[in-house]
């Protein structure tokens, strides 16, 4: 063991929030519990610029607390990125500030990620809006039954090991959302061998968002939410790892193949007709896969398929290293 392994802390816990005033004491508090048994965990908090008091209940918390800059644009992506460079554990978990950690799965999250390097990505699954949240969280233990997956959220809280994360080029602070997609697909292919593998235990409590709900899609078009995959795949193109995003890219085509049938259906007069058969086709791929639900999310697939088609074809490339990395501590007496 070297002397760096000696004193860096196992584990750090990287915390993204923008005004959770209402939640960040709670979801602090909850990582603490989880992470008792681990010794030297360090626990940071990176703010994107809130207007609440959540910068000041953070700090009544003992931990550290950064904050974006004005200079780029805040985003979760970004706040994961710069926790990343403050933090020192061998591992590090990724948590958004509304949501709550259950104890007794991270410690053999960690032992199983640490004895098996193959694994360089691993999160448990979101138990979202019901009253006996304590009680189900508080029986948790172990991993349970887990299983290789493309792609993680972050409200499950992924743990990713920082050696991976280095080699994978570390998160990209410019994709708006789906950023544990994107850095799952490079994690894949820039680390060999490598895998990203979820556990079928509730470990992670948050509130439940869905796309269903119009008020919803209102919220995410005004934030760029909906602009991620769009940046995901032109990033995949200019830096040669296309073939790892097909399931990003289908968004895309299918916004792409509704826009040019219809704009050519409309000129040669049979646009209903088109709709018909395109809906149509959707409709038979979602019942032959039975995933009917993808009928009811079918609206906001092509509002973000076409808010992603615009930003491939308009913004450029980037990644982390074109960042400016713009944040500063911000200790108690600045409050």
């Amino acid at each position: 063991m070297t002397e760096n392994e000696k004193t860096e802390p196992l584990l750090s816990v990287v915390v993204i929030g923008l005004n959770e005033s209402r939640r960040i004491g709670r979801c602090i508090d909850s990582i603490k519990t989880a992470t008792a048994d681990i010794a030297g965990t360090e626990i940071v908090y990176v703010d994107s610029r809130s207007s609440d008091e959540t910068i000041s209940i953070a700090l009544s918390k003992e931990v550290r607390v950064f904050q974006l800059g004005k200079t780029q644009p805040p985003s979760p992506a970004a706040g994961r990125y710069v926790g990343s460079l403050v933090t020192h554990g061998r591992f590090i978990m990724f948590v958004d500030g509304d949501s709550v950690i259950a104890p007794g799965w991270i410690e053999p999250a960690i032992e199983l990620m640490d004895s098996d390097s193959s694994i360089v990505m691993l999160s448990g699954t979101l138990f979202t809006g019901r009253a006996d949240t304590e009680s189900v969280l508080s029986k948790v233990e172990g991993l349970g039954t887990l299983k290789s997956i493309y792609q993680v959220s972050g409200s499950w809280a992924p743990i990713v090991s920082r050696q991976a994360l280095d080699t994978a080029g570390n998160w990209n602070p410019f994709v708006r959302c789906r950023e544990e997609a994107d850095l799952a697909i490079r994690l894949r292919y820039y680390v060999p061998g490598s895998c990203v593998v979820q556990s079928d235990q509730y470990t992670v409590d948050g509130p439940k968002c869905s796309v269903l709900n119009p008020a919803e899609v209102i919220r995410r078009c005004k934030i760029g939410f909906i602009k991620g995959p769009g940046q995901i795949l032109r990033n995949a193109i200019a830096y040669g790892y296309l073939k790892k995003c097909w399931n990003i890219a289908q968004t895309l085509v299918l916004s792409a193949v509704l826009i040019l049938g219809l704009v050519v259906s409309i000129a040669v007069g049979f646009w209903w007709q088109f709709l018909l058969l395109f809906f149509g086709a959707v409709f038979l791929r979602a019942v032959l896969t039975g995933r009917l639900i993808r009928i009811g999310t079918l609206f906001y697939s092509m509002v973000m398929g076409t808010c992603s088609l615009w930003e491939f074809l308009t913004v450029s490339a980037k990644r982390a290293a074109d960042y400016k990395q713009d944040f500063e501590e911000i200790h108690p007496q600045q409050q």
